[in-house]
């Protein structure tokens, strides 16, 4: 549900911004980083599905480090999700940064046929990675809980 919850988030950021284009695009900023009316056509589809296979293989590294982290044990702890998000980190961003670098090259310098696919794709890598950390990450804490505890942990109330 975590994972599913980042996706959506993600499709509708970059949605919403491609909606926000038409806007953007009449004013000196729009100008000025190129950004058109983008009307969705066979590329932007195709940009959303990376969107989609990009943000989720990103969750599924940094959930399967989790995973591992955990072990055997039955509850999972704040510890854990944020020893595997550091453990995780340095891959996520290196990964991020060098997508986003050919992405920018290719909007850029790639012309007009591929500069919608690649507005889209500049947003979802930045989106998708925030959502796989900040997003996912707290969302399967949230979904582990077990009712009446508070959110998996053995902290006690102190009265």
């Amino acid at each position: 549900m975590a994972a599913v919850a980042a996706l959506v988030h993600d499709g509708s950021i970059a949605m919403g911004l491609v909606a926000a284009s038409a806007w953007l695009a009449d004013t000196s900023v729009g100008a000025a980083l190129g950004i058109r009316d983008f009307k969705i056509d066979l590329p932007m589809i195709a940009a959303f599905l990376t969107v989609v296979g990009y943000s989720l293989n990103d969750t599924i590294v940094v959930f399967d480090r989790i995973r591992e982290n955990r072990g055997k044990l039955a509850t999972l702890s704040l510890n854990i999700i944020n020893d595997s998000i550091n453990q995780t980190i340095s891959r996520t961003l290196l990964t991020s940064m060098t997508t986003l670098i050919v992405l920018v090259v290719m909007y850029v310098w790639g012309g007009a046929g591929l500069r919608s696919f690649n507005y889209v794709m500049i947003i979802g890598v930045i989106v998708g990675t925030y959502s796989s950390i900040g997003i996912a990450a707290p969302l399967l804490y949230g979904a582990a809980a077990e009712p009446g505890k508070s959110g998996g942990t053995t902290r006690k109330n102190n009265k």
